[in-house]
């Protein structure tokens, strides 16, 4: 079998996990859309780029964080870490099969949600380094919370912390 074989086997792994697991499945849509779509509507928030700051660091701590941190988190409470790697995956080809789907969804939502609040942003390629940027710093900082954290409770717990201090910060 192949790298790029294994690639795709994870890859298909992670969409069905994803669509398997509801709770996920919620954090990772349900709340960026469900939420702040209604309230994307409401005039007072409409063009308003602090708002755009709170909802970009809150669905970056959802998507790209508590995903990561759960996935990696119950892979390593059921042993099915153990097994991939007897499979032959390699550690390169975990981590690219763990971060595409949060970053997708991450960069998908910062290029919506400014049109969705009507923010007029000057400068689109500076934007999209820093939330690329943004991105890539919560997915590695809850994949190093999901690998220390010995089960699926205390990720989240200190994922939790994380998704408070991302909120804290666009203030």
């Amino acid at each position: 079998m192949t790298k790029l074989d294994r690639l795709k086997s994870l890859l298909w792994l992670r969409w069905h996990y994803l669509m398997a697991n509801k709770v996920l499945l919620y954090l990772c849509i349900g709340i960026p859309i469900g939420y702040f779509l209604p309230v994307s509507f409401i005039p007072q928030y409409q063009g308003k780029l602090l708002f755009l700051n709170f909802v970009l660091n809150f669905i970056y701590s959802m998507t790209s964080g508590c995903f990561v941190s759960i996935m990696v988190s119950e892979e390593k409470e059921k042993k099915n870490l153990r097994t991939l790697i007897l499979a032959g995956v390699t550690l390169k080809e975990y981590i690219i099969s763990i971060i595409i789907f949060p970053f997708i969804l991450s960069i998908g939502s910062c290029l919506i949600f400014p049109f969705m609040i009507r923010v007029s942003l000057p400068n689109w390629p500076l934007y999209l380094f820093i939330a690329i940027g943004t991105c890539v710093i919560f997915i590695l900082a809850n994949l190093s919370i999901a690998l220390f954290t010995k089960n699926q409770t205390q990720a989240t717990l200190f994922g939790f912390g994380i998704t408070m201090i991302a909120l804290v910060l666009a203030m």
